[in-house]
């Protein structure tokens, strides 16, 4: 990532890894949308979830079986909150529900888990969602 990271203060001075996905400075803030809120709080039971890989972006399905907005899930793992894991299926998940979506050409299917980092910031949401 570069220097303008949310995840460091300074990385000018780096030397972990090149940029700042090494590094170990702690988030100064994290500003998460009601959307984004509720989309986290979603691993609050399950610290890994099911999801397809598509050539549009990754699919995860809400319980009521509509996707979430692709964006969302990228935005939480470019916050490095979440990790997509394409290719990296959930053992003993049949993955019915994502069938429309792993018959596109390329698709396959994944997992989504939580990071350290949106462990804490899930632990930090209010109970309002």
């Amino acid at each position: 990532m570069p220097p303008s990271s949310p995840y460091c203060q300074d990385c000018s001075g780096c030397t972990s890894c090149g940029g700042c996905s090494g590094c170990t400075h702690g988030p100064r803030e994290i500003t998460l949308t009601l959307a984004q809120a509720r989309l986290l709080a979603q691993f609050a039971q399950l610290p890994f979830l099911p999801f397809c890989q598509t050539s549009q972006g990754p699919v995860l399905l809400t319980s009521e079986g509509t996707p979430w907005d692709r964006q969302l899930l990228e935005t939480l793992a470019t916050l490095n909150l979440i990790t997509l894991d394409p290719g990296l299926p959930l053992q003993n998940y049949d993955y019915a529900e994502y069938a429309p979506y792993l018959k596109q050409e390329g698709a396959e299917r994944g997992s989504l888990s939580l990071t350290d980092l949106g462990g804490a910031v899930l632990d930090a949401l209010p109970d309002l969602l």
